[in-house]
């Protein structure tokens, strides 16, 4: 029996992956992952039953032993409603694979890996696939920012970063701080962007 050519490595833990480890989890979960990790990611997580968060502590609702309720929807629950306006937009970044800031936007996450890619609207070009463990688990950011993967090859796997969009669209650029002994530290200038 011919040995399996390897591919790719795992996005959490980077061992090698095949080809086709990578199109099976790619198809269950959106993420290059071997079977170990892949497990871990489609096992079902306990969430809240109102905002749908998991990793947070949850606690029992009144009334009914089956539905976990979060803190912060409890007072919110508590102080007479649920929140209506950004409900959708609280949604999407639950429920997307992928990170997505506005202008003036910022997100705490840990930075896992990243792999390099092909851009899916100029396939001649390549982008940049950043990946991080965020409050609604593994997310990824597509970028073909130049100066953010020069900010990126300064920053270890596994350091917990703060992430700040500037501008929209060309005009884009980023912010990256890290944290250093429960403080932010900023992540150095590019030499473009201070001449």
């Amino acid at each position: 029996m011919p040995e399996e050519k390897r591919w790719g490595k795992c996005y959490t833990c980077e061992r090698e992956i095949t080809e086709e480890q990578e199109n099976k989890s790619h198809e269950l979960s959106g993420f290059s992952l071997c079977e170990v990790c892949l497990e871990d990611e489609i096992k079902p997580k306990e969430r809240c039953c109102i905002c749908h968060k998991s990793g947070v502590e949850l606690n029992t609702c009144e009334g009914s032993e089956d539905k976990k309720i979060c803190l912060a929807c409890f007072k919110l629950k508590q102080e007479g409603g649920v929140e209506t306006m950004g409900e959708l937009s609280s949604f999407a970044k639950r429920n997307s694979q992928f990170i997505s800031l506005t202008d003036g936007e910022s997100i705490e996450a840990t930075y896992k890996s990243f792999k390099i890619g092909a851009n899916t609207y100029q396939p001649d070009k390549e982008v940049v696939m950043y990946q991080f463990e965020t409050e609604y688990g593994l997310k990824t950011l597509r970028s073909g920012a130049c100066g953010l993967a020069r900010l990126f090859d300064n920053i270890q796997k596994g350091s917990k970063i703060r992430l700040t969009r500037h501008g929209m669209g060309n005009q884009t650029s980023y912010n990256v701080e890290i944290e250093q002994n429960d403080e932010w530290v900023v992540v150095g200038k590019e030499k473009e962007e201070e001449e």
